[in-house]
């Protein structure tokens, strides 16, 4: 997972505030007809209803939080399905697998967020309000 997640890591530099990318594996995206099937594909993420990614899928995105000028670079990966709500960008929903199980029982889907040194912000995931410090 780790040299996937570099691979990832790699295809993605320099990702737009608000974009998305797919950084490695697969994804299928409503709706139907937004090109985002290979490595290093982006898109604004208003542009996606949902994002579902293969089991050994990663995600980028860069997007910007409430009330705060920089935006803030999260990896999601393992097979997991991302929907916008209300088309805001701090707002999103994330199930795992179908009924909630684990794809893989050895590596869990996961989220990793990364600011810049010092900066703070909110992020809401599935109702729950993230500060982050």
């Amino acid at each position: 997972m780790i040299a996937n997640l570099d691979k990832a890591i790699e295809a993605c530099a320099d990702i737009n505030a608000n974009w998305v990318c797919l950084g490695s594996g697969t994804a299928s995206v409503t709706p139907a007809n937004v090109r985002f099937q290979k490595a290093g594909d982006r898109l604004p993420f208003a542009v996606f209803e949902t994002i579902e990614t293969s089991s050994d899928g990663v995600i980028l995105m860069n997007l910007h939080l409430e009330s705060q000028a920089d935006p803030v670079t999260i990896v999601m990966f393992g097979g997991i399905q991302i929907t916008p709500d209300v088309k805001s960008p701090h707002f999103f929903r994330i199930r795992i697998g179908d009924n909630n199980q684990l794809i893989c029982e050895n590596i869990a889907p996961g989220m990793v967020v990364r600011t810049e040194e010092g900066a703070t912000g909110r992020v809401t995931v599935n109702g729950v309000v993230i500060d982050l410090k």
